[in-house]
């Protein structure tokens, strides 16, 4: 999985593209400590159902309507 920047989660999380966006995330506390993919997705997206194995979550974003 590719890691993205700040500015490209933003991007990404306003584009309107498409319905549903799945956030993989691998110990997110090391590579995303302040939770910005999750908030910047957050601010236009509805989060669906967590989903974890182990260190391993899987989380669906819809748009926001």
């Amino acid at each position: 999985m590719v890691s993205l920047t700040p500015p490209q989660a933003t991007q990404i999380a306003h584009s309107g593209q498409g319905g549903r966006i799945w956030l993989v995330t691998r110990q997110s506390d090391l590579f995303d400590p302040k939770n910005e993919l999750p908030n910047a997705l957050a601010e236009v997206r509805r989060p669906g159902r967590l989903q974890q194995w182990g260190y391993i979550t899987v989380q669906p974003y819809d748009l926001k309507r």
